[in-house]
C-alpha cells in the first residue's frame, strides 16, 4: 500500500477563499510533519515537553475534547497520537491507497462509514464543521443460510428452519425480530436472571430453543454478538439499540442514513484542524505511548502526571485517555498499571473485526437474478463462508455510482484469523482469490471478475461489548471511567471512547457522547440536553 499522505480539514470557517488558501497552507505544514518517520529513542534522549491538559490518543473521541478544549486552553492543550494520522476508525483512503486528502469525496472506508439523521450529537456536530452528506435508505438484502437464498426473513424462516412461527405480527414485525423482541422483554422483566448464561447465544438457545437461536444468528449480520458476550449488559445496550426502529435486521435509527463526503475521517479531521490552526493546540503524530506514570517531583508546579513517548517524556496536570483498551496492552507505568489492573477496565470486550474493500471493472452484483428488481442489491451476508458481509459503498451516492466500490468482507468471527493469514503474505493474490471464491458462493449465478483495487484493515477493538463474566452495568463502566482511579480527584483523569459509553457501542455517537461527559465532569463545561434522540429519548453530558 502507497506511504500514506495526510491533510487536515478546516471547520467552521467563512468565505471560500480563506478556507481555500488555509487548507493549502496547512496542508503544507501537515504534509511536512507526516513525513517524518520517527523511532524510538534512548529514554536519556526524550525531548522534555509541559503539556498541562494530555490527550492521548487522536480517534474521535480524542478528537472532540481536543475540539471542545481549545478555545480555553490553547498552546497548554497537547494531543498524542501513535498514528500518522487522526481518526481512529474513522479512516478513508483514495483510489490510490493514500489517507483520502480535503478535497477528495469519493473515497473508500476502512472503518466507520455513517451516521444518522435521529442522533442529534452527530448533526448537531456535523453542522458545525460544515460536513455534508448524502441520504440513503436501503432497498433489497440477500442471506444465503443452509445452502438456499433469500430477501425475506419470513421465507427463510419457513423453507430452512423446522418447527418455528415464521410470520409476521399484527403489527407486521417479522419472525427475526419478534424473535429480538422476547429477548428484550425478557431482559426487561428480568435482568438480574441473565447473568446465568454464559454469552447471549446461551440465553437465545434457553430462552427460544436451538433451531430458533441457530435462525437468529444466521438471519444477523454480526456474530460476535453473541460470542462470549455479557448476555445482560449486551441486552441493556440492545435496549438502546431497539429503540432506533430496529426494522428488518438493520438499526435505521429514524430511517434516514447519512454518509458524508469525503467519509466519516472528516470529523476529526476538522476538529483537530480547529484546535490546532484556531487555537494553537499542538499535535504530535507518530508519538506512541510507552508509559503513563506518576510525576513524582514536588516542584510545586501542580503536574501530575510523566508520559513518555517515542520522542518525548512529558509533564502534565491533567490527561484525557482516548485510547481503546487494546491500545493499551504495551503501555507501561504505575497510571497504566492501575488502569488494566481495574476490573471495569477487565470487564470490557474488544472485538476483532475485518474488512476488505474492492474496486471493480464492472457492477457485478447488478446481474444476478437473485434480488429483485434487478440491481437493487445493496448488501448481503452469510454465516456459510468468510465473506460473512458485503456491502455496495457505490450506491449510496448517485455521483460514486460508477466507483464500483464495495466493502466485499465485513467479518467480526472465526474467520478474522483466516483473513489475518492471507494479510501477512507477501502477495494478496491469495487473499483476493479467497474474496472471489466467497462472492462466488453468494452469487453463484454471476462471474465473479477480478477486481481493480484491494484494501483492507484488521481492526483488534472495532468496537466493544462486556466480557461474560463481567459483574458491572454499562452504566457503571462509563461512570468509572470518568474517574477510573480515585486517587484522583474528577479534574485530573478519564477516559473517553465508546468501549467506554458500552450503551452505544459501535457507533461515533458512542464516542462523542463520551467525551461531552467527561468535558462536563473532567473540565465543567457546560452543554445543553440533545433532544430526540432515538436511543436515549433526551442525552444529557451530565446524567
Amino acid at each position: 500500500m502507497a506511504a500514506e499522505k495526510y491533510v487536515y480539514i478546516i471547520g467552521a470557517v467563512t468565505g471560500i477563499l480563506i478556507l481555500i488558501v488555509n487548507l493549502i497552507l496547512i496542508s503544507l505544514i501537515y504534509d511536512k510533519v507526516q513525513q517524518q518517520q520517527q523511532e524510538i529513542v534512548p529514554e536519556h534522549d526524550l525531548i522534555p515537553l509541559d503539556c498541562p491538559v494530555l490527550i492521548l490518543g487522536a480517534g474521535f473521541s480524542g478528537s472532540y475534547t481536543a475540539y471542545r478544549l481549545a478555545p480555553r486552553y490553547k498552546n497548554d492543550l497537547c494531543i498524542v497520537e501513535r498514528e500518522n494520522r487522526v481518526g481512529g476508525k474513522g479512516h478513508d483512503l483514495n483510489y490510490l491507497g493514500e489517507n483520502a486528502q480535503t478535497f477528495e469525496t469519493s473515497v473508500a472506508p476502512l472503518g466507520s462509514i455513517r451516521f444518522y439523521r435521529s442522533q442529534p450529537v452527530m448533526v448537531q456536530l456535523a453542522n458545525e464543521l460544515n460536513i455534508t452528506s448524502s441520504s440513503y435508505a436501503y432497498r433489497s438484502n440477500l442471506i444465503k443460510a443452509r445452502g438456499k437464498f433469500y430477501t425475506q426473513y419470513n421465507d427463510m424462516c419457513n423453507s430452512s428452519y423446522e418447527n418455528l412461527n415464521c410470520t409476521n405480527d399484527a403489527d407486521g414485525v417479522n419472525s427475526a425480530d419478534q424473535l429480538w423482541l422476547a429477548m428484550l422483554n425478557y431482559y426487561r422483566t428480568s435482568p438480574a436472571s441473565l447473568s446465568h448464561f454464559a454469552d447471549l447465544a446461551a440465553f437465545a438457545r434457553a430462552l427460544m430453543g436451538d433451531e430458533a437461536a441457530d435462525y437468529l444468528r444466521a438471519s444477523f449480520r454480526f456474530q460476535s454478538d453473541f460470542e462470549n458476550t455479557h448476555p445482560r449488559a449486551y441486552m441493556e445496550f440492545f435496549d438502546q439499540e431497539w429503540n432506533l426502529e430496529f426494522f428488518d435486521q438493520e438499526w435505521n435509527v429514524g430511517g434516514e442514513i447519512l454518509y458524508p463526503y469525503g467519509g466519516m475521517s472528516q470529523f476529526p479531521k476538522r476538529m483537530i484542524l480547529n484546535a490546532t490552526a484556531q487555537f494553537g493546540a499542538r499535535l504530535y503524530l507518530t508519538e506512541e505511548v510507552i508509559s503513563i506514570g506518576d510525576y513524582v517531583v514536588n516542584d510545586n508546579q501542580g503536574f501530575l502526571f510523566s508520559v513518555r513517548t517515542t520522542r518525548y517524556e512529558i509533564r502534565a496536570k491533567q490527561i484525557v485517555c482516548a485510547i481503546d483498551p487494546s491500545g493499551w496492552k504495551n503501555i507501561i507505568g504505575s497510571v497504566a498499571q492501575e488502569i488494566k489492573s481495574a476490573p471495569h477496565f477487565q470487564a470490557i470486550l474488544p472485538v476483532k473485526m475485518v474488512t476488505i474493500q474492492n474496486y471493480w471493472p464492472r457492477r457485478w452484483w447488478e446481474e444476478t437474478q437473485l434480488v429483485l428488481p434487478l440491481g437493487s442489491i445493496d448488501r448481503a451476508w452469510t454465516s456459510q463462508n468468510c465473506i460473512t458481509f458485503i456491502e455496495v459503498l457505490s450506491v449510496q451516492r448517485p455521483e460514486d455510482r460508477d466507483q464500483n466500490l464495495t466493502r466485499s468482507v465485513y467479518d467480526d468471527s472465526s474467520c478474522v484469523s483466516t483473513w489475518e493469514e492471507y494479510m501477512h503474505r507477501p502477495s494478496s493474490d491469495d487473499l483476493i482469490e479467497e474474496v472471489r471464491r466467497g462472492l462466488q458462493s453468494i452469487f453463484p449465478d454471476v462471474n465473479i471478475p477480478t477486481p481493480t483495487k484491494t484494501f483492507y484493515k484488521i481492526w483488534p477493538g472495532a468496537w466493544h461489548f462486556q466480557q461474560a463474566h463481567s459483574t458491572f452495568t454499562n452504566r457503571e463502566i462509563a461512570n468509572w471511567a470518568l474517574q477510573p482511579l480515585p486517587r484522583f480527584n474528577y479534574q485530573a483523569l478519564s477516559m473517553v471512547g465508546e468501549a467506554y459509553y458500552l450503551n452505544r457501542a459501535t457507533w461515533a455517537d458512542g464516542a462523542a457522547k463520551s467525551a461531552l461527559r467527561t468535558l462536563a465532569s473532567q473540565f465543567k463545561i457546560n452543554f445543553p440536553c440533545f433532544d430526540n434522540d432515538a436511543a436515549e429519548g433526551t442525552f444529557c453530558a451530565t446524567a
